[in-house]
């Protein structure tokens, strides 16, 4: 069993062009040796499921379960209060003997030879859930705790690139621009070519090069800041592949924590071969925002400091209004008051000035 970055690549991918995520269920089943794999997203209110990509399920059985036995569905029921992000066997969630004796078993399950299931939600709003899992049969028994550390490795970027995908769904939709959407992301995101010639970096990339202790520029290129992981970030940004994506630890400097640096190939348009450039995904800790600092600078209501707190961990208007319970317009009233006040235009300027916040102090007269 390997790690699970072969996955990793194909995930992200899956993001941008929807239509990969079965081979992305594909590869996880082979992989797990599971007898099926499923990501959907399901509607709270309708009650109604969209399949992002699935492997092992027949057509009529998927139009069984969104007509009739999705409602009986006692794992799906468990997962709305399951914590976003981990993932757990279902065993944990309804004892072997109470599941045998539901019809969601009997008349669903049973027919599929599928009895236990591992996954978990990795994004959860008040209207939407997305879920990712493998099924497997009860003569197999409870996947190996290998498998289940694969799967807990995986969670993440499932939610990442299922945030991505639901974001750049709104561009689509709206006519944003995708590096508008790419400059709202926490994460900081660095485009490459073959020679490390920087060719893009987000709003949060950007500041990770002002602050030069983990990657930094020389003459247009980028190196890593620490001597010595230049040699092994020069040589990472040459895939063998267009598939061959991977990972780097990085060294800070300040005796800060390593850090992880994932690293894509970047395709050419529905062609497989590389395009010769490398998007790199660095997953650095929350930074400190200090936003009670700038909400008294800029004399701001709560209202306004909690709709930038959110914005500012990547959340999109849609997703604010259905977890605060307030409208998109108001919303959209709060956003142009905070621009208002800041002195900003961007959504992107935003999350810019968050990353620069002042730590707040102990005591407010210092």
């Amino acid at each position: 069993m390997t790690s699970g970055a072969d996955l990793i690549g194909g995930i992200y991918d899956a993001a941008t062009e929807p239509a990969l995520w079965n081979d992305v269920m594909l590869r996880l089943v082979r992989k797990t040796g599971a007898r099926s794999g499923i990501f959907y997203d399901h509607h709270n209110v309708t009650r109604q499921s969209r399949i992002l990509g699935m492997e092992g399920f027949e057509q009529h059985a998927l139009e069984r379960y969104e007509q009739y036995y999705g409602a009986l569905d006692p794992w799906h029921k468990a997962g709305l209060s399951w914590p976003v992000g981990s993932v757990a066997q279902t065993p944990s969630l309804i004892p072997d003997s109470e599941l045998k004796r539901t019809e969601f078993y009997q008349d669903h399950l049973r027919p599929q030879k599928l009895f236990y299931a591992m996954g978990g939600p990795v994004e959860r709003t008040r209207s939407h859930m997305a879920v990712f899992g493998i099924q497997g049969s009860y003569e197999n028994g409870f996947f190996s705790p290998e498998i289940q550390a694969l799967v807990t490795a995986l969670a993440p970027h499932f939610r990442r690139a299922y945030r991505m995908q639901q974001a750049l769904d709104s561009v689509r939709r709206e006519g944003m621009a995708f590096e508008t959407v790419l400059h709202l992301l926490q994460q900081p995101v660095l485009v490459v070519d073959r020679e490390a010639r920087l060719s893009f970096a987000n709003a949060a990339g950007e500041q990770l090069l002002r602050e030069a202790t983990l990657l930094r520029l020389v003459g247009g290129r980028l190196r890593a800041a620490h001597r010595g992981d230049v040699a092994a970030f020069a040589a990472a940004l040459a895939p063998q592949g267009a598939g061959d994506s991977g990972s780097l630890v990085l060294r800070r400097a300040a005796a800060k924590a390593p850090v992880m640096v994932r690293i894509m190939p970047l395709r050419r348009p529905n062609r497989a071969e590389w395009s010769g450039r490398v998007a790199l995904m660095v997953e650095l800790p929350p930074p400190p925002r200090g936003l009670d600092t700038w909400a008294a600078a800029f004399r701001l209501s709560p209202a306004e400091t909690r709709l930038w707190a959110a914005l500012t961990a990547g959340r999109r208007l849609i997703e604010i209004a259905d977890e605060s319970g307030v409208s998109v317009n108001t919303l959209r009233v709060q956003l142009r008051t905070l621009f208002q006040k800041t002195g900003v235009h961007r959504q992107a300027d935003l999350l810019r000035l968050a990353l620069e916040a002042p730590r707040p102090t102990s005591d407010p007269g210092t």
